[in-house]
């Protein structure tokens, strides 16, 4: 149960936040829902939750490189490394067919540090453990979203890639 104080601050911090939802139109939401979408985040970033609304973080990522091969999918995010208190979460998809641009849902799959960006991430293992192993010719998608320790979420670049040989 929040304190007056606490809705407060969760009502200052929802009018200052909206969500964008499917369509596009930006939502502001209620205290209380804005409060259970930040915990959510919370749980998913593995952090610990806090009752008070987080504080905007700097996020920067300038894009992501992705290299598919048969032998597994490296990528590599390209921008300045950031504090020790983000986590880089990774979300791909299962191998898609050439044409697919737009896949219908990425599934989390590592979550790595976000203070060496420049260091090749390499997620075979994880990939495989979800989606078994790469077939070339086949698409997959990858994106990397920033969040901070206290479980705000940062944009989420993306790339794709046909597998190659």
């Amino acid at each position: 149960m929040l304190s007056s104080a606490q809705h407060l601050a969760w009502a200052s911090y929802a009018n200052t936040h909206p969500v964008v939802n499917t369509l596009g139109v930006p939502v502001v939401l209620s205290p209380n829902a804005m409060f259970s979408k930040i915990r959510l985040q919370q749980r998913a970033a593995g952090v610990s939750t806090t009752d008070v609304p987080p504080v905007d973080g700097e996020y920067s990522i300038a894009n992501i490189t992705l290299v598919a091969t048969v032998t597994g999918p490296v990528f590599t995010i390209s921008g300045p490394d950031q504090s020790t208190g983000y986590v880089g979460i990774v979300r791909t998809s299962a191998l898609l067919s050439p044409g697919v641009s737009y896949p219908p849902r990425l599934k989390q799959i590592a979550k790595v540090a976000a203070d060496a960006w420049s260091t090749p991430i390499d997620i075979a293992a994880a990939y495989s453990t979800f989606f078994g192993s790469l077939v070339a010719g086949q698409r997959i998608i990858v994106e990397c979203q920033l969040a901070s320790d206290e479980g705000h979420y940062g944009p989420k670049p993306s790339t794709s890639i046909i597998v190659g040989s």
